[in-house]
């Protein structure tokens, strides 16, 4: 379908199903670089696609390691392979329709499926930057920009200008010639937009299909075309950069709000439990303490847990939680995907940060209260382009600045995603996330804290009884 916008996820786990599926999806061109290619599914999939008309293209590195597929069978198939030689052609990605990008660290080698830990980011959508990656691809397999766009499909520049025609016409007042430009649209341009448009236009829905056309052209008046390769690769790699940095952040979010609920949840089932638990304990410790000096840091620790798990409790019932069900809680990991990827501070321009900064804390506490409606409303508020993120790439000359600015990305990105492999790693985290039934969870840890509690409530009463005398 036509993106009206742009949407970033990432991907740790099921990355090859993935891929899969993606390009099982495809219905104009894929365009794949990859240093490393040993994975016959996956080249399986590609001559399935090239098959049935979709244009394959495919890079990988001139190395040892890639002669264990037979690539000839793709070109016997229709498709295009590229050996690249000379340097290391290093690149993971793939370019869907001409709109779509996978990239990340995975290579597609079994190594990466089964025994890796790798990730992958899709960002659909973006034209800009499927445009960019495209450019890349035609730049390390020496060919022109133009022909990397044909060659994946109808010539864009074209579309682009039959588009602005259309657009050109409807403003005139001419539905004849208007249609008979949408009809020639369609039959050289094989997107679902062209038929969309043409359908609307026949229908006279001039204001629906100006509003799609419009949200084209918004998207590819960004395209520029860079002479110098290594500003136009700097670019590219800021860009990519913002989009991973994102989508890491993202599900760094979601395992975070994964541990919150359960905290919220706790709280709700089993504080006033655990924490009369903790005072008990306290108390048991207030009269270790009596007895025996040495005993003093015992009692510390049993009253600062006692106090600290008191003042928790306190906050976690100040909360608010909203429930939602499966499928809302997947519209709402979606929403904050997309929300974040329009209002990220790191991809907003410098003047725009502040705001930025405030629409983004806005955006998490939504997402932790689970505020389905208001975080909707805070998307379309989004939608309306209130922050530029093409404004914030410095300009195409400023080598410098481009080169600080992909530095400082790229550090971001290594401390998220090192944040992010440790939450993983965290075992309250794993415990978490493998439990099937919360509430059969908590019905087993209630039945446990009530024995625990009564053990005690038996000996926390004895031991005033011994301490009684002593007072006297």
């Amino acid at each position: 379908m036509f993106h009206t916008s742009v949407t970033t996820e990432a991907f740790f786990v099921g990355i090859k199903p993935r891929l899969l599926a993606e390009i099982g999806a495809a219905h104009q061109s894929l365009t794949v670089a990859v240093a490393w290619f040993t994975d016959r599914d996956l080249l399986a999939a590609l001559i399935a696609r090239q098959r049935v008309g979709v244009a394959v293209t495919l890079a990988l590195t001139r190395d040892a390691i890639n002669e264990a597929l037979d690539f000839a069978t793709l070109v016997a198939a229709g498709g295009r392979v590229f050996h690249i030689e000379g340097a290391l052609m290093h690149n993971k990605f793939c370019v869907l329709d001409g709109r779509d990008v996978i990239t990340g660290s995975y290579n597609w080698t079994y190594r990466a499926a089964h025994e890796n830990y790798e990730n992958i980011v899709l960002t659909s959508g973006d034209y800009d930057l499927a445009y960019r990656y495209l450019a890349e691809f035609a730049r390390i397999t020496g060919q022109a920009v133009a022909g990397a766009a044909a060659g994946a499909g109808p010539d864009l520049a074209k579309i682009v200008r039959r588009l602005h025609a259309i657009r050109s016409l409807v403003q005139l007042d001419e539905p004849e010639d208007t249609l008979r430009q949408a009809r020639r649209l369609s039959l050289e341009w094989p997107d679902p937009l062209a038929a969309q448009l043409l359908t609307q236009l026949e229908a006279g829905h001039y204001a629906a299909a100006l509003t799609q056309l419009e949200e084209f052209l918004r998207l590819q008046a960004r395209l520029t075309v860079y002479e110098d390769p290594l500003l136009a690769a700097l670019r590219l790699e800021v860009r990519d950069l913002q989009y991973r940095l994102v989508a890491v952040e993202a599900e760094l979010a979601e395992a975070e709000r994964t541990l919150s609920q359960y905290n919220h949840a706790f709280a709700q089932h089993l504080g006033p439990l655990t924490e009369e638990i903790l005072r008990l304990k306290q108390e048991h410790a207030r009269h270790q303490r009596q007895q025996n000096p040495f005993a003093e840091t015992e009692y510390e620790e049993a009253r600062r847990r006692y106090d600290d798990f008191r003042h928790e409790h306190a906050a976690e019932a100040q909360k608010t939680v909203l429930p939602l069900d499966v499928a809302e809680q997947q519209t709402l990991r979606k929403l904050y995907r997309h929300c974040a990827t329009l209002c990220h501070p790191d991809k907003v321009a410098e003047h725009l940060r502040p705001q930025a900064e405030a629409a983004f804390k806005r955006l998490q506490a939504l997402y932790e209260r689970q505020d389905l409606a208001l975080l909707t409303a805070l998307a379309a508020e989004l939608a309306q382009g209130i922050f530029d993120s093409a404004a914030l790439t410095p300009d195409a000359a400023d080598r410098a600045a481009l080169q600080a600015r992909r530095d400082y990305l790229a550090r971001q990105l290594t401390h998220a995603l090192a944040d992010l492999a440790a939450l993983h790693a965290n075992a309250t985290y794993q415990q978490v996330k493998a439990l099937a039934d919360l509430e059969v969870h908590f019905q087993q840890l209630h039945d446990e804290l009530s024995q625990e509690l009564a053990r005690w409530q038996q000996l926390v009463p004895t031991e005033a009884a011994v301490e009684a005398p002593t007072a006297e």
